[in-house]
């Protein structure tokens, strides 16, 4: 039998082709359409030449309210997007099955990669390059995904209060007087009078009840000194006796206004929770659910997705964390072993024997936080707030608090398409040497197992800055606030809620991507231990934590134990004609 033909490169010096490699590049920089000559090609494939490119997702140019830009003169790309004639928004559809239905997110973002060119005379088709996917800095950004609703958030009709009303309206209680009104059918518990107005009295504390101020009581037949029906200007602080301090600490719901849930095309950012304008399924929901965003009870943060490394067996049937001491993985699915990213494509057209021109696998991995809205808190104790002590579970109704962690992977999704030389300079200034269009086959969806934690490790609002973590979960005294010099005069007293270092929450600007560190994502899920970060919802109960929870036991399957802390789903995904460009060179990505 013959030898085979050696590859012509074999007989060159590393020097040689060192110095070959180094050329191919500047011409590549020079002019991208080298790529498709045959004569480049030729040389590329005899010192193996490897090509570093960033592979980044074609997003429209969107406002901060999730649009496009507004038409008029002076329109510009300066926000997320990549140029105003790209119109299409990368999107992929979740299917969680006929009880949770469908979801779309958005997807953004850019990934490392290696264009490797073959050589012929090894058996490669001329034009043919392999692609690399590379573990790296860089990630796949998503908008939240929404997993969970309750129509009372949104209904104008119920009422935040409800439960404090009902807490002093009881046969003996304070406002005994109230109780047919506090047990009427219209007096339900939920967040569509939960609203931050104006009027209220400067940005964020009420200082003079009036019409259309949704406080405490507000509408009740009872005159509380501001107003028939106008309420009481915020929740009343008591002293450290249990006795009227006449200061109020006044409602504000900042960051966790429920209006601030919203659909668009906006990635990065956990109060958008994707494209659609009803996230959730039809047809079959409890209620009579409209499906709006602010309905949304539980969602996920915004998504960071990267490469997954391969070759790393990964158990996703008991959730055990893939590394001793590390976060835990999605359970009551398969495990598996990762494999490598990436695959083939074509600079002329299709591959050999394929009808496509791109042809890779991708294995992503990403780290899942929750945030959930707390509905119909119960109330412990009355008075609620008294000056000094930790803040009460019933001062979070309505209010967002943050999970731990899981570590997710989807393994072994597979995109096809086509691929095209386009140089061109992006907005940034990057080379773009190529334009790809990639989907995944809508007839054959990934099956994926996602995870999410259900145990609180923080507020979502932001913490006051404070010279301790308990001190954060306090009532501030009303010696607290004026001896700092920031007060705010409301009627009987002055307490605030932003500005001041002895209150846990302010109306923080919102976090706009994971790297900010609202998500939490280095606290295991059931961690009781975060820190700084769990004070103010540990401080909470009356008495021990929120913590210990039980490890169920499957007997159906051999005894698989469930943790009771995180949930898990399975879902088929399906990603939908995404745009992306090649850009040269594995550059920061602004």
């Amino acid at each position: 039998m013959p030898a085979a033909p050696a590859s012509a490169g074999s007989h060159l010096s590393h020097a040689r082709k060192a110095k070959i490699r180094a050329e191919l590049r500047r011409l590549v920089k020079q002019n991208p359409r080298v790529l498709r000559r045959r004569s480049f090609l030729r040389r590329a494939a005899l010192v193996n030449f490897n090509l570093p490119v960033t592979i980044r997702l074609r997003n429209p140019c969107m406002t901060d309210n999730g649009q496009n830009p507004a038409p008029g003169a002076g329109q510009t790309c300066a926000t997320q997007g990549t140029a105003l004639n790209q119109l299409s928004v990368p999107s992929a559809r979740v299917n969680l099955g006929p009880s949770l239905g469908a979801r779309d997110i958005v997807i953004s973002g850019a990934l490392a990669a290696v264009v490797e060119f073959q050589d012929t005379l090894d058996g490669g088709a001329i034009g043919n390059v392999n692609i690399k996917l590379l573990p790296s800095d860089k990630s796949l950004l998503t908008s939240s995904v929404p997993l969970l609703w309750n129509d009372e958030i949104a209904d104008p009709s119920a009422r935040s209060d409800a439960n404090w009303l009902a807490s002093l309206a009881r046969p003996g209680g304070q406002l005994s007087a109230l109780q047919s009104y506090a047990g009427s059918a219209a007096n339900t518990s939920g967040c569509g009078d939960w609203t931050t107005t104006a009027g209220e009295g400067g940005t964020y504390a009420a200082a003079a009840a009036g019409p259309g101020y949704k406080a405490l009581f507000h509408d009740a037949p009872m005159n509380f000194g501001s107003g028939t029906g106008a309420g009481l200007p915020g929740y009343p602080v008591a002293t450290s006796g249990g006795s009227p301090s006449g200061a109020f600490l006044p409602v504000s719901a900042g960051v966790d206004d429920p209006g601030d849930i919203r659909a668009g095309g906006v990635t990065g950012s956990n109060d958008w929770i994707g494209p659609g304008s009803i996230p959730f399924p039809t047809g079959s929901t409890p209620g009579g659910f409209t499906g709006s965003a602010a309905s949304t009870v539980l969602r996920t943060t915004a998504l960071s997705l990267g490469i997954a490394p391969g070759g790393i067996a990964v158990n996703m049937s008991t959730g055990t964390a893939t590394t001793p001491g590390g976060l835990t993985t999605a359970q009551g699915s398969q495990d598996t072993t990762l494999g490598y990213s990436g695959g083939q494509a074509n600079l002329f057209g299709n591959i050999p024997g394929k009808n496509v021109g791109v042809d890779v696998t991708v294995n992503l991995a990403t780290k899942i936080n929750a945030v959930a809205r707390i509905v119909d808190q119960d109330v412990f104790k009355q008075p609620g707030l008294i000056e000094g002590e930790d803040f009460p579970s019933a001062y979070f109704q309505c209010r967002q608090v943050v999970t731990g962690a899981v570590q997710n992977y989807i393994p072994g999704v597979r995109l096809t398409g086509s691929l095209r030389i386009a140089p061109a300079i992006t907005k940034d200034g990057r080379v773009r040497i190529a334009k790809a269009t990639v989907q995944s086959n809508i007839n054959e969806p990934e099956h994926i197992a996602l995870s999410a934690c259900l145990f609180p490790a923080k507020p979502y609002n932001a913490y006051a800055g404070t010279s301790s973590d308990a001190a954060a979960a306090k009532v501030p005294t009303l010696a607290q606030v004026t001896g700092g010099g920031a007060s705010q005069a409301v009627p009987g007293g002055v307490l605030q809620t932003d500005g001041n270092t002895n209150v846990p929450f302010r109306d923080a600007e919102r976090y706009p991507n994971l790297a900010e560190g609202l998500a939490p994502t280095s606290v295991p899920c059931g961690s009781d231990a975060a820190g700084d970060l769990a004070d103010v919802i540990r401080r909470s109960g009356l008495t021990g934590t929120v913590g210990g929870l039980p490890t169920p036991t499957d007997p159906a399957y051999g005894g698989v134990s469930y943790r009771g802390d995180q949930a898990s789903v399975s879902g088929d995904l399906t990603v939908n004609p995404i745009d992306v460009d090649v850009l040269l060179g594995d550059e920061p990505i602004s």
